[in-house]
């Protein structure tokens, strides 16, 4: 892991940013002392997996299917129920 100043950092953006692109954690630091960590991008193969990455979701714990529950086939869908739902709510 290397160290480097915030005006080595302007000077050479491009540089550094390859240096991190390829692997390498870079800490920079103004007046001597650090402010930002510089890591690689992990990377994913899917939306979910980035998703998780990123904490905007949260991967499930529990393999075991969720249990159909019991209903009428002739209800209209649950998302078709939550639009109705929050267009009554508009107006």
């Amino acid at each position: 892991m290397d160290t480097i100043g915030l005006r080595e950092l302007s000077h050479h953006t491009a540089q550094i940013v390859r240096r991190v692109r390829n692997g390498e954690t870079v800490i920079i630091t103004d007046h001597g002392k650090p402010v930002v960590r510089m890591t690689p991008e992990p990377a994913t193969s899917s939306l979910l997996a980035r998703w998780i990455a990123e904490g905007s979701v949260v991967q499930a714990v529990d393999e075991t299917p969720f249990a159909v529950p019991d209903g009428d086939p002739a209800d209209p869908p649950l998302s078709e129920r939550m639009i109705a739902a929050r267009d009554e709510e508009r107006w």
